[in-house]
């Protein structure tokens, strides 16, 4: 503010009577004595809850008037994420210190409602002083800095952890956590790592579990610092309550925080909308999250098969804002465990990529007892946080390229021992984070994680899975079901077909092979209907294992279905009016034997009864009885 506007404030906001009582030559001048705590801030003054400002008055010199209530920047707090900058105000008000985080571009007379609400002592014309004290004093203040996300960040060129405060190597933790979970420590490590030493080490369930969760920083690190991509690990405990999988996820979760599910834990109820659910994994580079009874969800099969790949895959879909510009993306990279007590895969849409993004534990025991949950839980419910910092702290000191090193050998390792799929790299990958979490929890916190057990542990679940995943055989033979439920809807030999009927495609038998050419837009249809959304995928796969009858570079062949007379037939079933002399063009799937074999035996029968049905041979004495004279007459004794 200018000389002027120190005049006009002076003349306007106080009277005559303010300038007498606090003028230099006033007996009521307040002079601070020896022992008065004071602060000058420019041409301002703070004594106790007061604040003050030096004023020329009429005559031109300076008295010291009061403007009111202080309001004063006890520091200034920069988000990390997105570079906005608030104030932590301290202001006095109805006889005591109050606290307020205000957004610094708040501080103009537009927007004086918020501060007046708060109960500051900025009403009428005190708010340009006000605002003009705040802006002296904050060039004072203490900077420091908020951050909302957890995990992996780079910060001014540096490597940093964000956890319920920023780590850093060589530097003392700053920035403090303002986002909803519960992430602060709570009870002692010592507690912690006994409970681990006494009640995890040796049960290889839940040696694992404890691993894939110091996997999570793991799979932050190798993205956050590009040295390697990795899809986020996503994990899912299925089994009944008696199994012990929420005492394996409160495990899982006391790495980093609370272990809580009602109180903003880490462990969060997957009972939400998509968007709901993604809000709540957005910004996490490092940090597990479990999710609860996957069970109670009620997105449907579309929109839950969308929501796996999307989490797996580490983004957002791109979307445009308001202006039509292309927004940021949100992402994230972590290790995600669901619990519940059914198949995610199950109620899913059978897809191949979704098996190999995430992985299904069914009916282990993580527990050994029920004794043995509940001396877990207590113990994780006070003490958490710590290890997931001892950790971190750890992993700083390494170089990512070391750490990249150890995942690509734990997964060499791994392909050769999985079995021999087309998944095993990917697998493996996935895999190998686990035991990289296993073998740097032991060196960083000494305790003793069996790589070999939880690798036996991994390998058998993939062979459990393995017939699940192999969804070409499954659809294969799903298809063969269904066409022999519907065999009357393919047009086979001679047999006559009916205007009314819906036809999907036609069947011979050649070589004691089974050829069943099905349109496309049926053959859609009908995998769809059974469950396989992805059928190009599928295609592929029968083709590359020969069950697929095709043209070169194709998985289509052209077949004449139907006859020059069935054209009314051919377009209600593929909306062509014209004759095609070469045929249309169809899938041909190709099953060894005579799928209707047994088919045909009946049709034979059939054919059997009519050559030999003689209507002569019709009893002719049959019994002709008259007209019953009332309805109980119609049934006789016989």
């Amino acid at each position: 503010m200018n000389q002027d506007g120190l005049n006009q404030f002076s003349e306007e906001f106080f009277d005559e009577d303010e300038f007498e009582e606090i003028s230099p030559n006033s007996n009521l001048e307040r002079k601070p004595s020896s022992n008065e705590k004071y602060t000058r801030v420019g041409n301002f003054i703070v004594r106790g809850n007061k604040l003050f400002k030096d004023i020329k008055n009429k005559e031109g010199k300076f008295v010291e008037v009061e403007v009111g209530y202080a309001t004063l920047v006890d520091s200034i707090v920069k988000s990390m994420e997105t570079g906005d900058v608030s104030l932590d105000l301290r202001y006095f008000s109805f006889g005591k210190w109050e606290k307020a985080t205000i957004e610094r571009g708040k501080l103009v007379k537009s927007d004086l409602k918020t501060f007046l609400n708060l109960g500051m002592d900025v009403g009428g014309k005190k708010a340009d002083i006000v605002f003009d004290f705040i802006d002296k004093h904050e060039k004072m203040a203490p900077k420091t800095y908020t951050h909302s996300k957890l995990g992996w960040h780079i910060h001014e060129g540096e490597l940093i952890f964000r956890l319920s405060q920023a780590l850093q190597q060589g530097e003392a933790p700053f920035s403090e956590y303002k986002g909803p979970l519960q992430i602060a420590p709570k009870g002692s490590y010592k507690d912690w790592i006994v409970a681990i030493n006494q009640h995890i080490i040796g049960h290889t369930p839940m040696e694992l579990i404890l691993a894939a969760s110091f996997a999570a920083p793991i799979v932050g690190l190798l993205n956050v610092t590009e040295v390697a991509e990795s899809d986020s690990l996503l994990l899912n405990i299925v089994g009944n309550s008696t199994t012990g999988k929420t005492t394996a996820a409160v495990v899982a979760a006391s790495v980093f925080g609370s272990p809580s599910i009602t109180h903003n834990g880490l462990i969060q109820s997957f009972n939400g909308t998509s968007n709901a659910l993604q809000s709540i994994i957005s910004g996490n580079l490092g940090v597990v999250l479990i999710f609860d009874e996957t069970s109670m969800n009620m997105l449907g099969n579309k929109a839950f098969t969308s929501l796996i790949y999307k989490l797996a895959q580490n983004k957002e879909k791109a979307r445009l804002n308001k202006e039509s510009e292309l927004k940021d993306t949100e992402r994230w990279a972590t290790v995600m465990i669901f619990t519940g007590e059914a198949s995610i895969l199950e109620n899913a849409n059978a897809n191949e990529g979704l098996y190999v993004r995430l992985f299904e534990f069914k009916n282990v025991h993580w527990t050994k007892s029920a004794e043995h949950s509940e001396v877990l839980k207590d113990i994780m419910m006070n003490h958490y946080g710590h290890a997931g910092i001892k950790f971190v702290q750890y992993l700083l000191t390494k170089d990512p390229e070391e750490i990249k090193g150890i995942w690509q050998g734990y997964k060499k390792e791994l392909e050769e021992q999985l079995p021999d799929t087309k998944f095993a790299s990917r697998v493996g990958g996935k895999f190998a984070l686990i035991l990289t979490g296993a073998r740097l929890a032991n060196e960083s916190l000494g305790i003793n994680l069996s790589i070999e057990n939880i690798t036996q542990m991994l390998i058998e679940q993939e062979e459990a899975s393995m017939d699940v995943r192999e969804l070409a055989p499954k659809f294969y033979n799903a298809l063969l079901q269904y066409i022999l439920q519907n065999r009357r809807s393919f047009k086979y030999k001679d047999l006559e077909v009916n205007s009314n009927q819906e036809i999907y495609g036609k069947i011979e038998v050649v070589n004691g092979k089974t050829f069943c050419y099905i349109f496309p837009i049926i053959l859609k249809k009908i995998a769809t209907e059974l469950g396989f959304p992805d059928l190009q995928v599928l295609l592929d796969e029968l083709k590359r294992k020969g069950y697929l009858k095709h043209d070169t570079n194709k998985t289509l062949i052209k077949k004449q279905v139907f006859k020059k007379d069935e054209l009314e037939l051919r377009e209600k079933v593929l909306n062509k009016k014209e004759y095609s002399p070469k045929g249309d063009y169809t899938h041909c799937i190709v099953y060894e034997g005579n799928i209707l074999h047994d088919f045909d035996k009946v049709e034979e029968k059939e054919s059997e009864k009519i050559k030999g049905f003689d209507p002569n041979s019709i009893p002719g004495n049959r019994k002709i009885t008259s007209k019953p004279k009332n309805l109980a007459d119609l049934f006789d004794d016989n």
